[in-house]
């Protein structure tokens, strides 16, 4: 249940992303995808085995535009971590005094209203500027200079005749954009996506129009410039430059004063010229950011306080039922639409019937709906007195909607579960995980597509996949000539996998990509694996205490992977898998993971043969580590092309470097 539950909540994430940073559309409002991002750093603290490398949590933003040139950020970009309450904020801040060895209670913060607007880095040469980019992926952004130069607050030349990387915040003040608004027949969303949108605008002249601002916060790389010592003399040196900033920059030095400061901008958040969509809270003192450094993906000396979610009230008009995956019955609420924060709410997750209990959920009821930390709003509270005379308790169904097999609560869960493998739901559901990216990778296979191979009965397993011929597909709709063609090709390419993706494509309960890593490794350790045949005769050999010994693979696991291999419809399946000409690729052998096993390799600079992914995946495969990050523990730094900063670190540091051709060279052939 965890694992599709993380599948849920990462994949939502990496849509909500893709819309927010690339497509300028508010899927769901700012708060409900903090609560996602919070959810999704919970499963994966719980369970380290289910992060990958597409996590938001391991990227910052989404994906590039291809409207735009891309440029290489000369110092990397990072989002700071989320606390929703004053006790995540502090815990956040008590880690870094651990982390410095410091034996101060409380280290003096910085409080900064937080803009909600648009990521913007702007470059300077000798004062002039010449450059902006959007923050991207963190290490490139797109090139959106043609539109931030018509923004005023932007200088065009500096105070100083300097060099200088500085980032900000792009954003539309309050007026401006209701005055544009009342100034529209189709209105806007709100200011967040106009000034998002306006900066992605090929022409230039729709971002002048708009009287967007830009609001300085950090400078990056820079020369001639004295560091300043604080948050605050950082400030007023961007000040010094030319740059608009904050107006409000508060200085804390006990958790008493911040818990009230905290209290009272977020009374205030609504006085504010401009959106805000929290507070930046960093440690004052500059010169611990540099010894606290970063995660992945996050600062460890500044952090983002989240106001709290909106509620409002709806009446649930029908509660249904969806199938997962894995067999989970999810009961879900329909509701009168609702309007919440800018964006239309007409359903809420009623969990379990644990939870339906709990708050005594009714069809027809009043109830009050929040955007929290789920897919879609969850139901807070039922307003009793506003119930229906007629309203009935509601009982989950004791037998599958999709499949008409009888339900099951598994011991110590919440959850009812269809235990039928032929579920239709399920199939589908386990068809999509299968071809997907991180499964598989067969192209062509949309879930509509699937659908109509499972109604046209061309399609009952994943293994049906490798019998599918062209004449079995010509005349379906949407299956065109050229469309067969690929899709065969795909099909085809796909019958050579290695063993650790093919074991996560076959959608074994919480057995994620690292598990399913580890237990390659285990099984390659056994014997030469060469098909899923002899996969099935040596894991259905080994016992529950065997797969516990295994690193990496913990007591759920191993009973969730004992069970499926146990199961002898799986080993029909792996049967068919062998007969259709699955293969598996020859692991590494003990001489050509010798560079590999035990050592991190990071990446910097553009790599021509490999993508970055392909290249980090081929380390994990060879036994080795791909940290985002250099530091002395580092044991090689690969760069391509236009490695920039990070090589010339990794040469103060002590840390070999070997270029991509070295590297390629390294792996087995």
């Amino acid at each position: 249940m965890n694992q599709t539950r993380y599948q849920q909540v990462k994949e939502q994430l990496i849509k909500w992303n893709q819309a927010y940073f690339l497509e300028d559309k508010l899927l769901f409002p700012e708060s409900l995808r903090d609560q996602l991002k919070k959810e999704l750093l919970e499963l994966e603290a719980a369970h380290p085995s289910f992060i990958s490398p597409d996590s938001p949590s391991q990227n910052i933003g989404s994906g590039l535009s291809e409207k735009f040139t891309k440029h290489p950020h000369q110092s990397k970009k990072y989002s700071l971590q989320d606390c929703f309450n004053i006790e995540e904020l502090l815990a956040f801040f008590a880690k870094a005094i651990r982390k410095l060895n410091s034996s101060e209670s409380f280290l003096p913060l910085s409080i900064e209203p937080k803009i909600d607007g648009l990521n913007i880095t702007v470059w300077y040469k000798n004062g002039e500027f010449y450059k902006a980019l959007t923050r991207g992926n963190g290490k490139i952004g797109e090139d959106v200079t043609h539109t931030v130069s018509t923004i005023t607050s932007v200088p065009s030349k500096l105070n100083q005749n300097i060099d200088c990387e500085v980032t900000g915040e792009v954003c539309i003040l309050r007026a401006d954009f209701e005055k544009l608004n009342s100034e529209q027949e189709l209105k806007y969303m709100n200011p967040r996506n106009l000034a998002s949108g306006s900066i992605r605008q090929i022409d230039a002249r729709v971002a002048a129009e708009r009287k967007l601002q830009f609001f300085a916060y950090q400078i990056g790389v820079s020369n001639n410039l004295k560091p300043a010592q604080t948050q605050s003399k950082l400030l007023n040196d961007l000040k010094k430059l030319g740059f608009m900033v904050q107006s409000k920059n508060i200085l804390v030095q006990d958790a008493k004063s911040l818990g009230e400061q905290i209290q009272l901008l977020q009374e205030q958040k609504d006085s504010f010229p401009y959106e805000i969509d929290g507070l930046a809270v960093k440690i004052n003192d500059l010169a611990l950011h540099a010894k606290l450094g970063h995660t992945v993906k996050c600062p460890r000396f500044a952090a983002a306080y989240k106001f709290p979610a909106s509620q409002k009230l709806t009446q649930v008009l029908d509660i249904q039922v969806q199938v997962g995956r894995t067999g989970v019955l999810t009961p879900v609420a329909y509701l009168e639409p609702t309007l919440i924060d800018g964006s239309v709410v007409s359903r809420a997750t009623l969990h379990n019937q644990d939870e339906i209990d709990k708050k005594d959920v009714r069809i027809g009821d009043t109830v009050v709906i929040q955007k929290a930390g789920d897919i879609i709003p969850e139901v807070v509270e039922v307003l009793q007195d506003m119930r229906p005379k007629n309203a009935q308790p509601y009982t989950l169904p004791t037998i599958c909607p999709a499949c008409g097999s009888t339900v099951q609560r598994d011991p110590g869960q919440a959850a009812l579960r269809c235990k039928n493998p032929n579920c239709s739901a399920q199939v589908l559901a386990g068809l999509k995980h299968f071809v997907s990216k991180k499964g598989l990778n067969i192209e062509g296979l949309a879930v509509k597509s699937l659908e109509l191979l499972l109604q046209e009965k061309l399609l009952s397993s994943p293994a049906d996949l490798y019998k599918l011929q062209s004449v079995d597909l010509a005349g379906l709709p949407s299956f065109a000539e050229k469309k067969i063609e690929n899709l065969i090709s795909e099909i085809q390419k796909s019958k050579q996998v290695p063993l650790p993706k093919f074991l996560f494509a076959l959608n074994i309960r919480h057995l994620g990509e690292k598990a399913a890593l580890d237990l390659s490794q285990f099984l390659y350790a056994q014997q030469n694996i060469h098909n899923p045949a002899e996969l099935s005769e040596l894991l259905s050999k080994l016992d529950q205490e065997s797969l516990l010994g295994i690193e990496g693979i913990g007591a759920v696991i191993a009973a969730s992977v004992y069970a499926w291999f146990q199961e002898e419809l799986n080993q029909e399946l792996l049967q068919d898998f062998s007969q259709y000409g699955i293969s598996f690729l020859s692991p590494p052998s003990t001489n050509q993971s010798s560079k590999f096993s035990k050592l991190s390799f990071v990446f910097t600079g553009s790599l021509k043969q490999l993508t970055r992914d392909q290249a980090q995946e081929k380390v994990r495969l060879l036994g080795g580590k791909t940290p985002s990050s250099l530091s002395q523990k580092t044991d090689y730094l690969v760069y391509g092309e236009k490695a920039g900063s990070k090589l010339e670190k990794a040469n103060k540091l002590g840390v070999k470097t070997v270029s991509e051709q070295e590297f390629i060279n390294w792996l087995p052939s």
